[in-house]
């Protein structure tokens, strides 16, 4: 006997209903990135500019302000980075929760999961973090030797 692999209509609904949320979790994920890399941007220029020749004493706290609002910005970068994240995960556990009780044969989140099992040490949050405390680090040495 052949069995009907074909989805009834509940189902396709259901996996419509599924691939929407997919989507909106994607399309937030585009979000959280597009706001991060603008407000890193934005750090990294205003550090990047804070490396000028002149070098009387008015000016080396000019660059202390600089180089402070070149840090915090990335910091805040971070901190809005992780708020997105928030929903971003919140979005990926209900869509495995989905996969689990319908049983859809959509299985993005689960496939996903298993092939990114081994890296979550490579998370983006904690690359982030780790690059933070490297540049918050770094823009103090360079404070230092100027």
């Amino acid at each position: 006997m052949a069995q009907n692999l074909e989805p009834s209509g509940s189902d396709k609904h259901l996996d419509e209903i599924y691939l929407k949320i997919w989507e909106v979790g994607h399309n937030h994920t585009n979000t959280r990135w597009t706001n991060t890399t603008f407000f890193l941007t934005v750090s990294f220029a205003i550090f990047g500019f804070s490396f000028h020749p002149d070098n009387s004493q008015a000016s080396y706290k000019i660059l202390i302000a600089q180089r402070a609002a070149a840090v915090l910005i990335y910091w805040f970068a971070f901190a809005l980075f992780r708020r997105f994240n928030y929903y971003t995960t919140f979005i990926r556990k209900y869509l495995l929760e989905l996969e689990r009780e319908w049983r859809t044969p959509v299985q993005l989140h689960a496939k996903a999961e298993l092939f990114m099992q081994d890296s979550h040490w490579r998370s983006s949050t904690k690359l982030l973090f780790a690059f933070g405390v490297v540049y918050t680090v770094g823009a103090g040495v360079t404070l230092f030797l100027s």
